[in-house]
């Protein structure tokens, strides 16, 4: 059976490229992403809280349904790869919490996903992967990215002091010098970083509870 893991990292930091990287070099299968899982038809922009509760029931059934299918396909290679997972609009709302006033939802957020997690409609990763990448390199990737491609980026993930607020969370949860951190992850400065750590001579990828090796 192979192992569950998940890319994480603020918008424009690589998580997509590294995952096409790693498609070709190793046994891997990629949990679509979420705008190919719903066709880019998302909820539109909250006018209230109510309707911001709505949205987030919109993301909360698409990561359990993202989950259920990477569960699904784990017998079909070494590893089941996600871009993101629930952990996502967890972060997006603790950072979103200081400027989103009476449409602040995070508490209840908190407390849904808990219940999710107890309940087994949600799970954990093996492993989460976080690419730990600077604002200005993050920035000229999304001009790069516009330039090429006319991909959009919300502005909102290159604003401060949303994008350190969205990192504070990740930190508290991933990273080694942090008292907090409660989910198995490796945090890396960005994705060539991670490719390189990740040269292995051979196309198995294999995992452990420390660390990739072959």
């Amino acid at each position: 059976m192979g192992k569950f893991v998940v890319v994480s990292g603020l918008p424009a930091s690589g998580k997509s490229t590294l995952i096409k990287a790693l498609k070709e070099k190793y046994n891997i299968v990629i949990v679509p992403e979420h705008n190919e899982w719903v066709n880019n038809n998302f909820p539109k922009k909250p006018e209230n809280k109510q309707e911001k509760i709505e949205k987030q029931k919109f993301f909360l059934n698409l990561d359990v349904a993202r989950y259920n299918w990477a569960m699904e396909h784990l017998n079909d290679a070494d590893v089941v790869l996600s871009d993101t997972d629930f952990t996502s609009p967890l972060a997006h709302n603790y950072a979103e919490r200081w400027q989103a006033g009476a449409f602040d939802i995070y508490a209840e957020l908190v407390e849904e996903y808990a219940s999710c997690l107890k309940s087994g409609k949600l799970g954990l990763a093996d492993k989460y992967i976080y690419l730990d990448v600077s604002l200005d390199m993050r920035l000229n990737r999304r001009k790069e990215d516009f330039e090429t491609t006319e991909r959009k980026r919300n502005d909102l993930f290159f604003t401060p002091p949303f994008p350190q607020n969205m990192r504070h969370f990740y930190y508290h949860l991933m990273k080694d010098e942090s008292e907090r951190k409660s989910l198995p992850a490796v945090w890396y400065d960005n994705y060539k970083i991670m490719i390189e750590a990740l040269a292995i001579p051979n196309r198995k990828f294999h995992i452990n509870s420390n660390s990739y090796s072959s």
